[in-house]
């Protein structure tokens, strides 16, 4: 069981032993983060993506020791949303509060032993700040914020700025080229995947009172749910 501990002396990131509990290793940096350690790999090396407040980590996951690192230091601030790993060794930094986010490209340098970390760019357009964001036909949808947007991931540019959902969240239907966006006031919205603008396509009122849950889309029904109740939507075309 591995997590993101925030330890102090190179033991921001701790492994434990499923049989008995005891620590298995110890590594990386950073004091806190609401991320947890992700699994990934880059050059067919499997690593654990660690996310804090210095930046991001990728660990060896026998033993702790850092595979390579990119420092992106927030200071007090929290990270809180999971890195995306596309898996052709671009992985994307969400920080948010006003860090806005950043793009990498993680390759091996001449030396084969070596890694390198490169930031591609940086973009303040887009400020997930504890919002998940999706991504589709190279391009990310998520909250910059509490206002939904569009990122072109070729150069963090954004196409749009226009769903007014507050601090909502936002599911892919990649089959249909829509996402599925559960506003915080419980509103359900489906809206077109595209980058030219922002189109709804539907819209009703899943929930009463502040939602910040995740949806899911499970055997052709949406489940959603905050803190006063939960509902299940039976989902089919119209006639």
């Amino acid at each position: 069981v591995i997590v993101i501990a925030g330890g102090p002396d190179g033991k921001g990131t701790a492994a434990y032993r499923t049989s008995n509990g005891k620590p298995a290793w110890y590594g990386g940096l950073g004091n806190h983060s609401y991320t947890s350690a992700q699994r990934a790999k880059f050059d067919g090396v499997d690593v654990l993506l660690a996310a804090h407040e210095v930046g991001l980590e990728a660990l060896n996951p026998t033993d702790g020791k850092t595979v390579w690192s990119h420092t992106w230091d927030m200071g007090e601030a929290f990270r809180i949303v999971q890195p995306y790993v596309f898996g052709d060794g671009r992985v994307l930094l969400p920080s948010g509060y006003g860090f806005g986010s950043r793009l990498l490209n993680v390759r091996h340098t001449a030396e084969a032993s070596a890694w390198q970390a490169d930031e591609v760019w940086t973009s303040k357009k887009f400020n997930p700040y504890y919002n998940d964001f999706v991504v589709h036909n190279n391009y990310a949808y998520g909250f910059d914020g509490n206002i939904f947007c569009c990122i072109n991931l070729a150069d963090g540019e954004r196409p749009w700025k226009k769903g007014r959902y507050g601090y909502g969240q936002v599911l892919l239907l990649a089959d249909q080229g829509l996402l599925l966006v559960l506003g915080d006031e419980g509103q359900a919205v489906l809206v077109e995947a595209k980058p030219d603008a922002l189109n709804e396509v539907a819209r009703f009122q899943a929930l009463e009172g502040k939602t910040w849950n995740h949806p899911v889309v499970t055997r052709g029904k949406l489940l959603v749910r905050n803190a006063e109740e939960a509902a299940c939507y039976e989902l089919r075309l119209a006639p």
